[in-house]
């Protein structure tokens, strides 16, 4: 069995010192599962986060399902990565989740909508329960990092 590890290089231009870091080591024989997810066009998952039942949930983007060009997506699998249920949330434009968070009874998705808001791309938050359904949703119309307080959590969202 062969190993790999990773090696992360930092330029540095000043001086133009390098540095290098490990980062992992991990044995390539021995993936436990793999699930493909998604539909007949593009999906993106760009935040993951494991459950407290075992399972994981996936936060991204969707243009198979949903209302829009691209939706939140957002995936609830078991701990053998079986799917158990995905939900879409947004509109007719472009909506991008980047990340999931647990918080309390459900999860905090944030992201970004130009469906919903003042013009181009505004922050999102939507608030799910465990079984992805909606309990809350919060538009901020700035253009600049938001610190959102969930649940005693602060969450950083935002564009630049």
């Amino acid at each position: 069995m062969k190993k790999f590890c990773f090696l992360v290089f930092f330029s540095v231009i000043i001086l133009f010192s390098i540095s290098v870091s490990p980062i992992e080591c991990f044995d390539i024989a021995n993936v436990e599962w793999s699930h493909t997810l998604g539909g007949a066009k593009n999906e993106a998952a760009y935040s993951i986060t494991k459950t407290a039942d075992g399972g994981y949930i996936l936060a991204g983007s969707t243009t198979s399902f949903g209302a829009g060009a691209s939706d939140f997506w957002v995936v609830k699998t078991d701990s053998s990565g079986t799917m158990k249920w995905n939900r879409t949330f947004g509109g007719t434009g472009d909506d991008i989740a980047s990340a999931i968070i647990n918080v309390g009874d459900g999860f905090a998705i944030l992201g970004m909508t130009s469906s919903f808001g003042a013009g181009g791309f505004d922050c999102w938050l939507v608030r799910v329960d465990s079984d992805g359904n909606m309990l809350g949703i919060r538009l901020m119309e700035e253009r600049r990092a938001i610190l959102a307080q969930v649940l005693s959590k602060p969450v950083m969202a935002g564009t630049r």
